[in-house]
């Protein structure tokens, strides 16, 4: 059924209106929306971090999009369906979309090509920051300061571990420049890894890195044993373990560490030997002769079945228990 003219004419007017006010919303959206007092307007803590330094006069959007013809249309999405509603709604807000390596490249693109000195630090940023590397990797705070969420910073134990995998030099001077260690110790894992309490806190570092400046004799001081331990060290560690000096259980919970792999109470406990035949299933148990001789077992078991001598296999000697 067609409605009246009337009524037709009443509808193409409300359409029409509603069209221009919703391209009017979206002109001053997209005008108002994407400048700088729209970010601060809600960002104001984020923006105080930029009263200071390099970024200071930065446009937000020369950083935080994307560069790219679909750029501006993925952005204005974004705040309709996540930005907008969480302000006005009082939503928790999600994660800050990090800024792209393409925004920093377009204004940094020149330290690609040189060793950048900075802060006391030296960098070959075209080996150290290939991509996919994104530069928030190490610069998070490099805007904002402590407004953002996660600050980063260069952290030399991961530095170092590319290092070592690459064959790159690992000796202080070739990064560090002029500084001393009371300087180091003020940042990053060093802060707790060398702190006050570094008799407790040393072992949350990477055992990797702590060969950078400490051979295994340093650490064998306190630990008895090389840390970090050689390769070998697991067919060899049970002699280590059993020495009266042993410090162990300085690192390992000892009793759920060696049991999770033994599969056996280690070491084993007071009285164990008259009831271990309830773990071993045979001479051969794996869980026995990863550390015993097959041999230990049957000197044993003879001895004590047949006192009076028995009929051994050819080269099979009985020993004392």
């Amino acid at each position: 059924m067609t409605p009246p003219r009337g009524n037709r004419r009443a509808l193409l007017i409300t359409a029409s209106v509603a069209a221009v006010v919703l391209l009017a919303v979206l002109a001053v959206d997209t005008t108002y929306g994407m400048s700088d007092g729209a970010c601060t307007a809600c960002h104001d803590l984020h923006a105080a971090g930029l009263d200071s330094g390099a970024h200071q006069s930065v446009p937000c959007l020369s950083c935080h999009l994307d560069h790219g013809v679909w750029s501006a249309p993925a952005f204005k999405a974004g705040q309709w369906t996540g930005m907008y509603p969480s302000h006005f709604l009082g939503w928790e807000p999600g994660p800050v979309k990090p800024v792209s390596r393409s925004s920093c490249e377009s204004c940094h693109e020149p330290v690609f090509g040189a060793m950048v000195e900075s802060r006391g630090l030296r960098i070959d940023h075209t080996a150290c920051a290939a991509a996919p590397v994104e530069c928030g990797a190490c610069h998070g705070g490099v805007a904002h300061g402590e407004q953002v969420r996660w600050v980063r910073e260069p952290v030399m134990e991961e530095c170092v571990t590319c290092h070592e995998s690459t064959g790159a030099p690992r000796e202080c001077d070739d990064c560090h420049d002029g500084r001393l260690e009371a300087e180091r110790l003020t940042q990053g894992p060093w802060r707790v890894t060398h702190g006050p309490e570094w008799q407790a806190t040393h072992a949350m570092g990477d055992y990797d890195t702590c060969l950078v400046c400490h051979d295994s004799s340093y650490c064998g001081k306190c630990h008895g044993v090389a840390v970090p331990h050689p390769a070998a060290f697991g067919s060899a560690h049970g002699r280590w373990a059993l020495d009266e000096e042993a410090a162990c259980e300085t690192c390992h919970a000892t009793s759920s560490f060696c049991d999770a792999c033994h599969g056996i109470p280690m070491p084993h406990p007071s009285g164990y030997l008259r009831v271990h035949s309830a773990d071993a299933s045979s001479d051969d148990d794996p869980r026995c002769v990863s550390c015993h001789e097959r041999d230990s077992c049957i000197r044993c078991h003879v001895r004590h079945i047949h006192p009076g001598g028995a009929e051994l296999a050819p080269g099979t000697e009985v020993g004392a228990p």
